[in-house]
């Protein structure tokens, strides 16, 4: 029989600093085609004081019986990453940043996003350090 041996740990590093989830409920303006879902992922980000690499929206058929289309834009950041998803037959929109360092504060993202979206309702959830254990080799 092999004994295995539990790694000694060594310390452990802080890998997100700052994340948030929001879902925007009762939107009058939502985003209605992969263009504008991803200027506003885009300015959401640059709201929130984050370098936007790169963006890109998926565009979802409608849920069966209902005309809306949804869609996904993703905000490839110099500090991590920002989602936006919108369900259009709720007229809802949830939103997650998550970011490294100092430099970008997701509550101006979405300070700015209730503003673009004329959200009557906002539901946050204050994300928690993503933290990772180091074990010695």
């Amino acid at each position: 029989m092999v004994m295995m041996t539990k790694p000694k740990v060594v310390g452990t590093v802080v890998l997100s600093k700052r994340k948030i989830e929001v879902v925007f409920s009762g939107c009058d303006r939502m985003p209605k085609s992969a263009r504008e879902i991803v200027a506003l992922v885009r300015s959401a980000s640059v709201a929130a004081g984050a370098s936007v690499i790169d963006a890109y929206s998926t565009k979802y058929p409608p849920p069966p019986g209902s005309a809306h289309t949804g869609y996904t834009g993703v905000a490839i950041l110099g500090e991590s990453h920002a989602v936006l998803a919108t369900w259009p037959e709720h007229n809802a929109v949830e939103f997650s940043m998550s970011t490294c360092g100092e430099k970008a504060d997701p509550a101006k993202a979405v300070d700015y996003l209730k503003e673009a979206l004329q959200a009557l309702q906002l539901n946050v959830e204050p994300g928690r350090e993503s933290i990772a254990t180091i074990y010695e080799k």
